[in-house]
């Protein structure tokens, strides 16, 4: 999405905004209920990130915020 904070709820007042709270709270079940796979969610964040951080250059440090 587009908008600048990525949380749930400015998503949910994005997708629904006549229902943000149904929306927010589907939204978060979604997330919090669902079986996720660490790696291939991982493997494809890496597939995506990685070729713009090289595109700069090698990576000598790489910080990561967990918000």
């Amino acid at each position: 999405m587009a908008a600048e904070r990525k949380s749930v709820e400015p998503m949910a007042a994005r997708l629904r905004p006549d229902r943000v709270q149904a929306a927010r709270q589907s939204l978060h079940h979604f997330v919090a209920q669902s079986r996720w796979s660490d790696e291939a969610v991982l493997t494809s964040v890496r597939r995506q990130v990685l070729p713009v951080i090289e595109c700069r250059g090698p990576i000598v440090a790489w910080t990561v915020d967990d918000t």
